[in-house]
């Protein structure tokens, strides 16, 4: 068998905006590029046809050539002669040369790895959705005389599976197992959740405080609930009522590191209120720290607000927005959320 279409194909034929569809049984519409009557028949009818793809496969358009008396099973039985091989084995052409009819160049998805450019190959495809598949493939004699004999190796050559599929079943077993391993390494057994994680001791906790009093000299340090950062890493924030004062407390194994927010002191200058020539800038946030960034500015007798964000970590996510009289206007600098996240 040489250069030859067997293809089958079963559905009815719409007609649309004056162009003729066949309309398989799986529900996808092909366009028809012949038909071999004028006559268009109604009902659903098994097709002889020859497919016209793209050079992944796809099917673009089909010529009808005949209609069988009754349903039969789809197939797609292609041999012609191999033109073009993708690289890594994607896809293999087929050029079908048919007398009397248009010569044609199918292109299916996966190739053999016994496959040559100029050899005549049979090829079996099946087809997953609008695209043909390589299922089998089977090189043939060539029977012109002027042509080399076939090799001893061709004349008893077997089916050969496509590359792609020839190992799926086992790709997908490992793929099972790996899958299982994967999820036994992140059970509760080896890898606890944060809330099945004890909490700190209490002489951890006594610890962060005397650090704490000792570096500050504030004796009324008060510590908010703590939150794990890591396996080994604890974190709290730190609020002194006396002073004002805030921190932050990290504690990773012996080591304690203590972060303090520092707020910037607002300027007692005696300017006229009403003075055109006053220009103050005073920072309500994000002076000496990431987020909650704000900024009073005092121009003439004008008070504007430049950006009003929150913090992502800390104590008091807010800016010092006690500090503004009456704005007349706000500015937003950019859409973040540590530059409008506080704008009411």
């Amino acid at each position: 068998m040489s250069n030859t279409i067997q293809c089958t194909l079963t559905g009815n034929i719409e007609s649309v905006a004056q162009v003729n569809y066949l309309l398989s049984q799986d529900g996808l519409r092909f366009k028809i590029k012949t038909l071999p009557t004028d006559d268009i028949p109604t009902g659903i009818h098994s097709w002889q046809v020859a497919p016209n793809t793209s050079s992944d496969g796809v099917i673009g358009s089909l010529y009808l050539e005949a209609m069988t008396d009754k349903v039969q099973e789809e197939q797609w039985l292609i041999a012609g002669r191999v033109v073009q091989l993708g690289k890594r084995g994607q896809f293999v052409q087929l050029k079908v040369s048919r007398p009397g009819h248009k010569t044609l160049k199918i292109s299916v998805l996966g190739s053999s790895k016994h496959m040559k450019i100029g050899e005549l190959w049979e090829v079996v495809a099946k087809r997953q959705r609008d695209t043909l598949i390589l299922h089998r493939a089977l090189p043939q004699v060539e029977h012109n005389s002027n042509s080399r004999p076939a090799s001893k190796k061709n004349r008893s050559h077997k089916p050969v599976e496509s590359r792609k599929y020839k190992h799926e079943s086992t790709f997908q077993q490992t793929q099972t197992t790996l899958l299982q391993q994967a999820l036994t390494r992140l059970s509760d057994d080896h890898y606890p959740s944060k809330s099945t994680l004890a909490a700190p001791p209490t002489e951890t906790i006594d610890r962060v405080l005397a650090t704490l009093k000792q570096k500050t000299d504030v004796n009324d340090w008060q510590l908010d609930l703590p939150k794990q950062r890591s396996r080994t890493r604890w974190e709290w924030e730190a609020f002194s009522p006396s002073t004002q004062q805030q921190a932050r407390v990290s504690l990773k194994g012996n080591y304690i590191h203590v972060y303090y927010y520092q707020f910037p002191d607002i300027p007692s200058l005696s300017v006229d209120s009403q003075s055109y020539d006053r220009l103050i800038v005073t920072p309500l946030g994000a002076a000496r720290s990431i987020g909650a960034s704000c900024f009073k500015i005092l121009i003439g007798p004008y008070e504007v607000v430049l950006d009003c964000g929150t913090r992502p970590k800390g104590y008091d996510p807010l800016p010092a927005l006690d500090y503004l009289d009456n704005p007349h206007l706000l500015l937003i600098s950019h859409s973040h959320q540590d530059h409008l996240g506080a704008v009411p």
